[in-house]
């Protein structure tokens, strides 16, 4: 291909009318560009793509442990013209956005009372179920280092829910909630609430 493209420089060259040393005029550059092979598109990989339109609706990712499961198309192994016998799986980090953080305060005193606390957050992202499935999707306590503007507090716990709605099924109906909030009334001698959605997203 690159001899022919030289062959037909040449020939431009020759037909141009002022010499073989003679520039070729623009038309020709413009008819020799037009009839050169078209660039090919980039191809993007399958993930990509979805960024910009994450998933259809008929197609909702599976989250699971903070990752996010997408099925790309049965694209053809490399080599072969043949389609996969499975739609390839793409792992990505899940990047929730709109999402609902809490931020939640205990005033507990016995240390004993704090690790209780902490076990029952410890499994709450399994336990809590909604239509049978987890529906948090992130958990973090832990006791909080004493410092002169702690007002008291001495553990402290951050939720992450996919919306309000959610946030709402654990205060009210979750059972798994409900168990350590039994708990935590009889230990607790202050606590506070906030929640809020991520303004740097």
């Amino acid at each position: 291909m690159a001899r022919s493209r030289r062959a037909e420089c040449e020939g431009m060259r020759h037909t141009s009318g002022a010499g073989s040393d003679a520039v070729p005029s623009i038309a020709q550059h413009s008819e020799h560009r037009q009839s050169a092979a078209p660039i090919p598109e980039r191809h993007h990989h399958p993930l990509h793509v979805r960024r910009r339109n994450p998933w259809p609706a008929a197609t909702p990712p599976i989250v699971k442990d903070d990752y996010m499961y997408l099925e790309g198309p049965q694209e053809p192994r490399h080599g072969s013209s043949q389609p996969r016998d499975k739609p390839q799986t793409y792992r990505a980090r899940y990047i929730a956005t709109m999402t609902i953080n809490r931020i939640t305060l205990f005033k507990i005193a016995k240390d004993e009372d704090r690790a209780t606390l902490l076990g029952f957050y410890k499994t709450m992202q399994q336990t809590a179920l909604k239509d049978g499935k987890p529906y948090i999707l992130g958990v973090k306590a832990g006791v909080a280092a004493p410092n002169p503007r702690d007002q008291g507090y001495t553990v402290a716990v951050q939720s992450t829910f996919a919306s309000t709605e959610d946030m709402a099924f654990y205060d009210n109906e979750c059972a798994g909630h409900a168990k350590l909030k039994a708990f935590v009334k009889t230990v607790h001698e202050g606590a506070m609430m906030v929640y809020f959605e991520n303004a740097l997203e």
